[in-house]
């Protein structure tokens, strides 16, 4: 049997223990000719993992997940549901023999887990911010204009929810008010002319910040936590935004530009109607009490758009370029 295969190449392994094959089972939804449990040894420790193989390996390798993803460590490269990010598939050289895929996939993801445990490669959490940042629950999608000047300032913002009454269900109007898009800008941005947004313009409070420390990402298996947007505001003295903040009325938008020690540039936001900001000492800070949304940051300035490279100068051009392959081109 397939499945018998399977358990024999991964008992070779020494980085694999106790092994369980089942042949045409589901995880987490998903069909596959086989599915392994077992154990991934590293640093003499044992971490439950799962390994799901369909018949299509070829072309999606495999599936591998920490079995109990709600009490494993926050490491990159694992998402909410436990799944392991092993490989880039656009640029991976895999190598399609069965025995020798399997366990390169092995090898990978037991170096996503030692060095996720050891915390080799924490920076890992940089480069992915975004993808960490939209697995936050109860989240809001959001258009930015960012600023050239990356000045803290005043916001405007329209964000016009759907009126419970117009939907027949519940259901309708939950989906109606996930689905609606919030635009915000500084005062001086024309976004709202360019985009053709209507209604209400509220204030928000824009945060540039230039950091010392890297700033991490925040565990999406959990909410989104105030403490962790508190030690946001703690990096910004409150004259830099008293002005902006005496004029938020109700709800509370904020947008943080992070301009992370390495160069890398981070936009997040958190909204929430039901909160205010405080003055405590030289510091603004959300209230304990705070419901808070994480924002989505889709930027929308014609700097971003006409430069897709991080806003760094793009090194091809005046140069020419030969394309080699087939595909080339049309891809």
């Amino acid at each position: 049997m397939f499945s018998s295969k399977v358990r024999n190449i991964l008992l070779d392994n020494r980085n694999v223990g106790s092994v369980v094959c089942q042949d045409n089972n589901t995880y987490q939804g998903k069909n596959y000719k086989c599915v392994v449990f077992c154990d991934m040894i590293v640093a003499e420790n044992r971490y439950p993992i799962v390994i799901g193989i369909d018949d299509d390996w070829e072309r999606e390798l495999f599936d591998f997940y920490v079995r109990n993803p709600d009490s494993f460590p926050f490491i990159p490269h694992i998402d909410t549901s436990g799944k392991i990010c092993l490989f880039d598939l656009e640029g991976a050289l895999i190598d399609y023999q069965f025995e020798g895929l399997l366990n390169q996939c092995v090898f990978q993801a037991y170096n996503i887990i030692d060095d996720g445990i050891s915390g080799r490669n924490k920076k890992d959490f940089i480069r992915e911010f975004d993808a960490y940042w939209t697995q936050l629950p109860s989240g809001i999608v959001a258009k930015f204009d960012a600023p050239v000047s990356r000045k803290s300032n005043l916001l405007k913002y329209v964000y016009t929810l759907p009126e419970r009454k117009t939907f027949k269900t519940t259901l309708d109007f939950e989906r109606k008010k996930k689905n609606t898009i919030l635009y915000a800008g500084i005062p001086e941005s024309r976004m709202f002319q360019i985009w053709k947004v209507t209604g209400t313009q509220k204030n928000g409070l824009y945060v540039s910040l230039d950091l010392q420390k890297y700033v991490y990402p925040p565990d999406p298996r959990f909410p989104l936590s105030v403490d962790y947007v508190n030690g946001l505001l703690d990096q910004i003295n409150k004259d830099e935004i008293k002005h902006a903040v005496g004029k938020i009325r109700n709800a509370v938008l904020l947008i943080f530009d992070l301009l992370q020690p390495d160069g890398s540039r981070i936009i997040i936001g958190i909204y929430s109607d039901k909160t205010k900001l405080i003055e405590m000492d030289s510091k603004f800070q959300l209230t304990q009490d705070a419901v808070l949304h994480p924002v989505y940051i889709s930027r929308i300035d014609i700097r971003y758009l006409q430069n897709r490279t991080s806003e760094t100068a793009n090194p091809l051009v005046g140069k020419k370029i030969l394309l080699l392959g087939c595909g080339s081109v049309g891809g």
